[in-house]
């Protein structure tokens, strides 16, 4: 990073220091550094002007404008409330009937019995049916106070209680209100998880009944949920309390982990509440249409409308095919495709077009629009004359004049928005008829078919997908009541000028959509500037949503330059200073780790440390694995760049006298060996795998002591790496009966790619 990094200063002009963080301590940490005891002291504090909020990173190496980065955050935050407002409105609708009958069951009065009135709902992976439910409560009736529980926010009955009690206060009224009440009711009642204090205030404010919400009541400690009803139950007399538990599996399942006298305290009654249809695809297409969607040429709203890219839909579809798979979770996923393209597309900003100063143009962001490809390609359609109503001098003022491309990209922006809102709808249309024509045993979720759809049109083959080939096939005998309730559901996007009630109509449509709005791309350059309206990229979402890290950790370690902005761990500076200047510079643990890849399962820790000892000292050292110089002629000289596998090697140069003679006997060659081997491990042990010190002895260091620094660096470094492998558990220490005492071998426990 240069002289300034030695400084602490950063290059302005050097950004390579952006693919990892930078710890920069701030002036004003130091005030708050101070060993003196703080007790019974009392020292006056500076007041820390609090820090200007943070926006977004300047893209385009910096040189983006500030109110820029800020607009793009605020885009995605405008955008993305909108897109929440759809996903409460219409993904995942629930049956009305069912959430009627479980208000009926929260509001009924006590039961004569000791028990726990409990309304058990079984939802499957979809939390939020749940979550409707507990709106609907809050709605429904003032004089009930409806508290939601997590399981991460009961590890103990203590805080359970706690927690509880919070929630409750703040629920109904704020945080300001739950602080004043505890502290006035400290003196009488000390312990702030005491349901004394929840009584009291029920009986303050006029609440008839605190309804107990557990979302996730499978995921609870059992023991923290048995002793939580044993504490509710025993306050039933004073606190009316009403148990709303939320399951993913079946009541059975849950009932034969609980204790029976935890059992015999609820008085339950199980409704089952499943949204209708897939819930990952009605929150997929929330986001994806506006409210009033239709393929009506007119374009809804003011702004352009962000759309998902096929990558990403190919991406959103494998992840909702996993069973564990919450709609939390998948919104989430949807969420943070929306973020990454606002984060890192600097185009995204002209999807807020009231930030874009037009008499003042941004050099910058005029660059980046004439360099995208959509930008050419339109600029070529116009001179070729493929687009009409278009005036060909219009080219040069768009590569001259900043403030007409401004304008000219912002007017286009829509038109672009209104082609993908088209092929948006067209392609729901064909998925949500695919989708009600697959039955039975071939039944296919609608964002399956979604996905068949836009894969097959961006090969330009949507007649050929087999998505298109059921419809063909299915639709035309289609029964009068099934088409009626098809015809339903298609209601919002159809706008045929004849009216479709029969199968043919509804076919002929189709076939209108597929010849009209989802012709090949070939038969028509893309939109201009889609890049700034297309969620294309995939990576982020899949390293985010699907993490790897084993992956990660074999690639940090066998290729640290992708992770790394330092010369020392590129090819480059390899072949510039050579393999030994290159190692000598890189993090031991990579070099290490390099050594192990090239060895078997078990590996001889003396030959792996004489090997890393010529790896890292630039090659200055001797053949001799000692380091030393001595021992010329035994038979451990000659060892450099040899790894081995469990078994004691030998040398070219230094065999043993008994293998001199091929005529003597095996057991001498053994006994010569073995003898050799042990001479030399007399003068040099092998370092220790466990850490311990197994350097040679100091009292024969005296011959050898210009060599001793760097040859115990070496050996410092040797330990840290192996003891940093050894913690990521790439390796462990282990015993090899067959081979001498004494000696270290270490076993790799993992393979890469393995």
């Amino acid at each position: 990073m240069g002289q300034d990094a030695d400084d602490g200063q950063l290059d302005n002009d050097d950004f390579s220091y952006q693919a990892c963080y930078v710890f920069k301590p701030t002036s004003t940490l130091e005030l708050d550094i101070d060993d003196r005891p703080k007790k019974r002291r009392k020292t006056a504090t500076v007041e820390d002007s609090s820090p200007a909020p943070r926006s977004w990173p300047r893209l385009c190496a910096g040189a983006e404008l500030e109110e820029y980065a800020r607009s793009r955050e605020e885009a995605f935050r405008e955008a993305w409330r909108v897109a929440e407002s759809r996903i409460e409105n219409g993904a995942g609708s629930i049956d009305e009937a069912a959430v009627e009958k479980i208000v009926q069951c929260v509001h009924e009065g006590n039961n004569p019995a000791e028990r726990v009135r409990t309304a058990v709902v079984v939802s499957g992976s979809d939390t939020s049916a749940l979550g409707q439910c507990i709106r609907r409560l809050r709605q429904s009736d003032d004089a009930d106070l409806v508290v939601e529980l997590q399981a991460s926010h009961a590890p103990t009955l203590q805080t359970a209680l706690r927690t509880l009690i919070r929630n409750a206060i703040e629920t109904h009224s704020n945080i300001g209100e739950y602080n004043a009440f505890v502290a006035t009711q400290k003196r009488q009642i000390p312990m702030i998880f005491d349901l004394e204090l929840l009584q009291r205030y029920t009986a303050k404010k006029g609440l008839h009944k605190v309804v107990v919400a557990m979302p996730d009541a499978e995921t609870f400690d059992l023991n923290v949920f048995s002793e939580l009803i044993t504490n509710l139950a025993s306050w039933k007399d004073r606190i009316h309390f009403v148990l709303l538990l939320g399951l993913a599996t079946t009541v059975h399942l849950f009932e034969s982990r609980l204790a029976k006298s935890t059992a015999r305290l609820l008085d339950a009654e199980v409704f089952s509440l499943k949204s209708e249809g897939d819930s990952f695809y009605d929150i997929f297409s929330a986001v994806q249409q506006p409210a009033s969607s239709s393929i009506d040429p007119r374009i809804q709203g003011t702004a352009p409308q962000l759309y998902v890219g096929p990558s990403v839909v190919s991406a959103l579809n494998d992840l909702s095919q996993d069973q564990s798979l919450t709609m939390h979770t998948f919104t989430a996923a949807v969420k943070y495709a929306h973020m990454t393209h606002f984060f890192a597309n600097p185009l995204s900003v002209l999807l807020r077009p009231t930030a874009i100063d037009v008499s003042a143009p941004n050099l910058t962001l005029c660059e980046a629009i004439r360099n995208t490809a959509s930008f050419q390609v339109h600029c070529s359609s116009i001179l070729d004359g493929r687009l009409p109503n278009t005036n060909p001098s219009i080219v040069r003022k768009l590569l001259d004049d900043d403030r007409e491309l401004l304008q000219y990209s912002i007017e286009q922006l829509h038109e672009t928005s209104r082609h993908y809102q088209q092929k948006v709808a067209a392609l729901h249309t064909l998925a949500t008829v695919a989708s009600h024509l697959s039955t039975g045993s071939s039944a296919t979720s609608p964002f399956t078919h979604y996905h068949q759809l836009t894969q097959a049109l961006h090969r330009g083959q949507v007649v050929g997908s087999d998505s298109y080939q059921l419809i063909l096939d299915a639709l035309p005998p289609l029964p009068g009541p099934s088409l009626t309730a098809l015809l339903t559901k298609l209601s919002p996007n159809l706008t045929s000028s004849e009216p479709i009630n029969t199968p043919f109509n509804l076919l002929g449509h189709i076939d209108h959509l597929i010849n009209t709005i989802l012709a090949p791309p070939s038969s028509s350059p893309p939109p201009y500037l889609n890049e700034a309206l297309l969620i294309t990229s995939r990576g982020p979402l899949v390293s985010a949503f699907n993490p790897r890290p084993r992956f990660a950790l074999e690639r940090a370690l066998s290729s640290p330059s992708d992770y790394l902005g330092c010369d020392c761990c590129t090819d480059t500076t390899t072949n510039n200073k050579g393999a030994a200047a290159a190692n000598a510079e890189k993090e031991p643990a990579t070099v290490l780790y390099g050594l192990l890849a090239e060895a078997g399962r078990e590996v001889n820790v003396f030959d792996l440390w004489s090997t890393f000892r010529d790896r890292m000292t630039l090659g200055s050292e001797t053949d001799d694995p000692t380091g030393s110089g001595r021992g010329q002629g035994q038979g451990a000289k000659g060892q450099k760049g040899k790894v081995s596998t469990g078994k004691t090697t030998t040398t070219k140069k230094g065999k043993a006298a008994g293998e001199a003679d091929s005529g003597k006997g095996k057991g001498k060659d053994k006994s010569n060996t073995t003898a050799a081997a042990a001479k030399s491990n007399s003068r040099t042990r092998a370092p220790n795998p466990n850490g311990h010190d197994a350097t040679e002895d100091s009292n024969n260091d005296n011959d050898s002591a210009p060599d001793a620094d760097p040859e115990r660096q070496a050996l410092t470094l040797f330990y840290r790496a192996l003891a940093e492998l050894r913690h990521l558990g790439l390796v462990k220490s282990t015993s090899d009966r067959r081979l001498n005492k004494g000696v270290e071998v270490v076993s790799r426990t993992t393979w890469h790619g393995l």
